[in-house]
C-alpha cells in the first residue's frame, strides 16, 4: 500500500511539474505578446503624434464647457483626492526611504545654504571686479552657484512627481498630480535660473555686463509670473492626465489660454520698443540686424502665444497643447544660446583684459628701468676722465 502511495505522489509530482512547464512556456509566450503589444502601441502613439497634431479633437469653447467646470474644479480641489495623494507619497517613502531622505537633505541643504550661495557670488563679484583676479572660471562658479540656488524647490517637486507617476496600483488622480509636479517642476528651474541669474550680484550683471536696467525689469517681471506660470503649468498635465474630455474641454483649456494670455502679456511688455531690452540692443548696435528686424521677431513673440490660445479655443487642444510644450522647449534653447554666446564674449573679454594689463605693465616696467640705465652709464663717463687725469 506505502508503495503505490508513493508511486502515486511520484506520478502526480510528474504531473505537476509538466504542468508548471506548460505554464512557464505560456507566460513566456504572454510575455512576448505584451512587448509586441507595447511596441506597437509605442509606433501607433507616434504615428498619432505625427498625423493627429492639425486634427481638431474637441469642439470650440461653448456653454457645455462652462457647465463642467464646476465638476472639474471639484475633481482637483476634492481633499479626499489630496488625501489618497499624501497616502501614496507615504508608500512611496515606505518603499524607496533611502532615495527619499537622499533627495529631501540635498533639497534642504540648497534651501539652507541660498544666503551662503548669494555670499559666495558676491566674494566672487569683487574678484571679477579685479583685473588681478578676474578670471573665466569665477564665471563658471557663479553658474554653479546659481544652479545650487535655483535647484531647491523644483528638486523635491519633480521627484514627488515622478514617484507619483511610477508607483504601481494608483488612483487616477495621483498619476494627474504626478504629471502636474512634474511640468511644474520643470517651469519653475528654468523660470527660478532667470530669477537668480538677475540677481543684483548674480552672473547677468557682474559677468556678463548686463544693463542694471535690463536686469531689475526681468527680475521684477518674473516675480508674478513664475507662480503664473508654475500653478497653470502644473493644472494643464494634471488634466492633459485625466484624459477626460469634459475635464480637458473646461479646465485645461481655460488654464492654457489664461497660460498663453499671460505669456503674451510678458513677451510685450518685456520686448516694447521702448523698453530695457529693446534700449540695450540699440545702444550696442543701433543698426544691427536685431534692431532692423524688430517688425518681425516683436509680433511673434507676442502673437504666437496668443495663435495657441485660439487655437485651443477653436477645438485644437491638443495641436496647442502640444506647441505648448515646443515653445517652452524653444525658448530654453534660446535662453541657452544666449548664455552660451555671453560666456563666449566673456572669455575674449578676460583675455583681451588680461593682455592689455600685461602691455600696461611691462610699459611701466621699461619706463622705469629707464632712469636707471641713463645714471649708470653717466656714472661710468664720470669714472673714466677721473683715471686719465
Amino acid at each position: 500500500e506505502l508503495r503505490r502511495l508513493l508511486s502515486d505522489r511520484r506520478e502526480l509530482l510528474r504531473k505537476l511539474q509538466a504542468e508548471y512547464q506548460r505554464l512557464f512556456k505560456n507566460l513566456q509566450s504572454l510575455e512576448f505578446i505584451e512587448q509586441q503589444i507595447a511596441a506597437k502601441a509605442e509606433e501607433e502613439a507616434r504615428f498619432l503624434d505625427e498625423h493627429l497634431l492639425w486634427i481638431r479633437n474637441a469642439k470650440s469653447v461653448g456653454l457645455q464647457d462652462l457647465r463642467n467646470l464646476p465638476d472639474t474644479l471639484r475633481w482637483l480641489l476634492s481633499p479626499l483626492n489630496w488625501w489618497q495623494v499624501g497616502q501614496d507619497l507615504l508608500r512611496s517613502f515606505i518603499r524607496n526611504p533611502v532615495m527619499w531622505i537622499l533627495v529631501l537633505l540635498v533639497s534642504f541643504s540648497f534651501m539652507g545654504l541660498r544666503r551662503r550661495a548669494h555670499q559666495h557670488l558676491s566674494r566672487v563679484a569683487r574678484q571679477v571686479y579685479s583685473v588681478k583676479t578676474d578670471s573665466f572660471g569665477l564665471t563658471l562658479r557663479a553658474l554653479a552657484f546659481t544652479g545650487r540656488v535655483v535647484l531647491g524647490w523644483p528638486v523635491p517637486i519633480i521627484f514627488a512627481g515622478w514617484q507619483l507617476v511610477n508607483l504601481p496600483l494608483l488612483q487616477d488622480f495621483s498619476p494627474a498630480v504626478g504629471n502636474g509636479l512634474i511640468l511644474a517642476g520643470r517651469t519653475l528651474i528654468g523660470a527660478l535660473f532667470m530669477y537668480e541669474f538677475c540677481w543684483k550680484e548674480g552672473v547677468a550683471k557682474v559677468h556678463f555686463k548686463w544693463p542694471e536696467s535690463v536686469r531689475r525689469a526681468l527680475r521684477r517681471s518674473l516675480q508674478w509670473f513664475m507662480p503664473l506660470l508654475a500653478a497653470l503649468s502644473f493644472i494643464i498635465a494634471a488634466v492633459q492626465t485625466k484624459n477626460d474630455a469634459a475635464y480637458t474641454d473646461s479646465l485645461g483649456r481655460l488654464a492654457l489660454v489664461a497660460l498663453m494670455a499671460g505669456f503674451s502679456l510678458w513677451a510685450a511688455y518685456m520686448l516694447r520698443f521702448s523698453g530695457e531690452i529693446f534700449s540695450m540692443l540699440t545702444r550696442r548696435r543701433r543698426e544691427g540686424w536685431l534692431v532692423r528686424s524688430r517688425f518681425i521677431w516683436y509680433p511673434l513673440a507676442v502673437g504666437v502665444p496668443l495663435v495657441l490660445a485660439f487655437l485651443a479655443v477653436l477645438g485644437y487642444y491638443y495641436s496647442a497643447f502640444a506647441l505648448y510644450l515646443r515653445l517652452g522647449e524653444t525658448i530654453a534653447l534660446l535662453i541657452g544660446l544666449i548664455i552660451v554666446k555671453d560666456l563666449v564674449l566673456r572669455w575674449f573679454f578676460i583675455t583681451q583684459r588680461r593682455l592689455s594689463f600685461e602691455e600696461i605693465r611691462r610699459k611701466k616696467e621699461a619706463r622705469a628701468e629707464k632712469p636707471e640705465k641713463e645714471g649708470a652709464g653717466g656714472a661710468g663717463e664720470g669714472d673714466g676722465v677721473g683715471i686719465e687725469e
